[in-house]
């Protein structure tokens, strides 16, 4: 089905940002192994975390003292309730410093208000084909700070076998925007890569070897953008204090869309006005510039003044206002300072001003975990298994109050919570209590 030519309204598609997925870096003073960490935010959250360490020493047992946790859902998007899980962590496993945001991916998704998959589709096409980069992000070049190299490419499974290992690139002339592929920009590795996709699939939930669906009032067109390296440092996101901050709607400038101006437009009024309209149609067609490869193909045309300047974007494109109102709209809507219910009592019985006990620069970490014991916030910094049955206990607060330690524990993920966020809901079950 030619889905370019199938009419499609912006008004029938709700638009809703998230931040999909939040990579925060620790580092612990002393050594200790990934799967203790991982078992006790097990145990604080009910949610299996992905914990990965840095500086791992592989003739000790892999001990190391950099990890490497991957958030997601609802405390991927409340920076307030992270807080306060690091402060409960470094009682147990105190911190050098304070956590590091290390890379982060922000999401918006266009919900269709009837749920028409049809629709999803052609709408999908729309903002795949209308997707823009440019050579500059920001003011600052893409390709020299920020990427090796675009390349605009689509996963066709079918392709699994060939060279391109199921990439189909959109820079080779003829090829054509899918909308049931992804669309994916720049490298995993780059500081700004993105990727464009009709999510029908949970990546996070993995049953065996399949990703299970979400129920169709979950289906979504989504792109997202992944940011980390200098560009986190460019945006100033360093810290969660930054995060909390943060106003969200200065990453528009990240999703831009552009759309192709009518040749008619372009052309000079007068004799030749026939002839510069066909000879526009002529250029397009030979470099192979339409929106079914996307807009990447109008870089080679355009791009000179008379004066033969380099333009910054082809002449050839305009922007689209109605997707970049949009996005910049749910941006500006999403907000991740959350609401803690215990943070507050135990800042103000710690006798503390911040959420780590200390700041930055004045008064190291080691100082931080004595001045809490000094308040009363004791608890055995021993290994897990040596604790007293006393302090193992975990607090219940960050659980429903309808689940028991043995119960299954369900995350909302909907469009409408107080966090904005809007991914799968994942079903997870809590540990009970260690023994000692």
């Amino acid at each position: 089905m030619d889905y370019s030519a199938y009419p499609v309204s912006r008004k029938a598609f709700k638009a809703t940002a998230c931040i999909d997925r939040l990579y925060v870096e620790i580092c612990t003073s002393r050594h200790t192994q990934f799967q203790w960490i991982q078992d006790w935010l097990e145990a604080e959250t009910g949610i299996v975390h992905f914990v990965e360490p840095i500086d791992k020493q592989e003739d000790k047992g892999n001990i190391a003292t950099t990890f490497r946790i991957w958030f997601h859902d609802d405390l991927a998007n409340d920076a307030k309730e992270l807080q306060c899980i690091f402060l409960d962590l470094a009682m147990t496993y105190p911190l050098v410093t304070a956590p590091r945001i290390v890379a982060i991916e922000v999401a918006c998704d266009f919900r269709h208000k009837q749920q028409s998959v049809k629709e999803l589709l052609a709408f999908n096409h729309r903002v795949q084909s209308s997707f823009f980069v440019g050579d500059k992000v920001g003011g600052v070049a893409v390709g020299k700070l920020f990427s090796r190299g675009l390349k605009h490419r689509q996963f066709d499974p079918a392709l699994i076998d060939t060279p391109t290992k199921g990439n189909r690139y959109l820079d080779l002339a003829g090829n054509r925007i899918n909308p049931e592929f992804n669309l994916r920009v720049g490298n995993k590795d780059d500081d700004l890569s993105w990727q464009i996709y009709f999510k029908q699939h949970d990546r996070i939930k993995v049953v065996g070897d399949e990703q299970p669906k979400l129920d169709k009032e979950d289906w979504r067109v989504r792109i997202e953008t992944t940011i980390q390296g200098k560009a986190l440092t460019t945006l100033g996101l360093v810290t969660l204090d930054d995060l909390r901050r943060f106003r969200f709607d200065k990453l528009a400038h990240l999703f831009r869309f552009r759309r192709p101006v009518a040749p008619e437009s372009l052309a000079t009024a007068g004799d030749w006005y026939k002839f510069e309209v066909t000879n526009i149609n002529l250029i397009r067609k030979l470099n192979d510039a339409t929106p079914a490869r996307g807009m990447h193909s109008f870089d080679c045309i355009g791009r000179h003044t008379k004066n033969r300047k380099w333009r910054a974007e082809s002449r050839h494109i305009e922007p689209d206002d109605e997707l970049q109102n949009a996005v910049k709209g749910a941006l500006k809507r999403l907000r991740c300072g959350g609401d803690c219910a215990n943070f507050s009592d135990k800042i103000s019985g710690a006798g503390l001003g911040n959420p780590y006990g200390y700041d930055i620069g004045e008064e190291t970490p080691i100082n931080c975990i004595n001045t809490l014991q000094q308040h009363g916030h004791t608890e055995d910094n021993q290994h897990p298994d040596n604790r007293s049955p006393a302090t193992n206990q975990r607090s219940p607060s960050r659980l429903p109050a309808s689940a028991s330690p043995l119960q299954s524990v369900t995350t909302p993920g909907s469009a409408d919570d107080q966090h904005n966020h809007d991914d799968a809901t994942l079903a997870t079950v809590a540990k009970p209590p260690r023994t000692p």
